[in-house]
């Protein structure tokens, strides 16, 4: 993933044009995130937003160029909720939403989903890097996971529910989300690493009269059990 985003950073720059930037940046900000170099995350997203700024107020600029703003708020949004800072997570993602709701119901950012659906799934996930997980399940019953057009972030959305379910230790619950997130996508949960680490969880710890489902839903993933 590092090398890809790095390569499309290059070709931005090179194009001189700076919603492809903003595109690649997404990606990589996720990389540095993953890597714990928040600090840097954020000023490469914040770098991005401030070069499309100037045309945010131009009646021809194409929606997506507004999408990807917004979803670069969101990952922005997502680096403070990993380093537990609540405060500054929640404005990011009302800097988002706001985006989100001045494009419309319909609307959805091809490359990164982004939309006000995916807008609702990113609180949950909000919830869940904040050890908060009665917040990130309120948020998750708020709306429906099926308006999430995109099947793979459908169901990496399923496996956020799970993650909330599993920090309250209801572990029927998250297994039953993991199922749903299985059936929705099955590449996603299988390259997922929190939806692996919790199968593990659950083979030392299944619940009650589950553990056959525990390791066939284990196996399918690709588990060995």
């Amino acid at each position: 993933m590092w090398l890809v985003a790095d390569r499309a950073m290059n070709e931005g720059y090179e194009a001189d044009d700076p919603y492809v930037v903003a595109c690649s940046v997404w990606a990589m900000t996720q990389a540095l995130r993953d890597c714990g170099r928040w600090e840097e995350a954020i000023a490469l997203a914040r770098n991005a937003i401030h070069g499309l700024a100037p045309y945010l107020a131009r009646d021809e600029t194409p929606d997506d160029w507004y999408g990807i703003v917004g979803a670069l708020e969101a990952e922005i949004a997502y680096v403070h909720a990993r380093r537990g800072r609540h405060g500054d997570a929640w404005a990011g993602w009302e800097r988002a939403d706001t985006f989100a709701r001045q494009l419309g119901p319909t609307y959805r950012h091809v490359q990164t989903s982004f939309s006000a659906p995916v807008m609702a799934a990113h609180a949950t996930t909000l919830g869940v890097e904040l050890r908060r997980p009665g917040e990130a399940l309120r948020a998750a019953r708020e709306f429906e996971a099926d308006q999430i057009v995109s099947l793979p972030r459908r169901s990496r959305h399923l496996i956020e529910v799970a993650r909330a379910y599993y920090q309250r230790d209801e572990t029927t619950a998250a297994l039953t989300m993991l199922v749903k997130s299985e059936h929705t996508a099955p590449e996603t949960i299988r390259y997922n690493g929190y939806a692996r680490e919790m199968l593990h969880g659950l083979m030392k710890d299944p619940p009650v009269g589950m553990r056959s489902d525990v390791r066939d839903l284990s196996k399918r993933v690709g588990i060995r059990v």
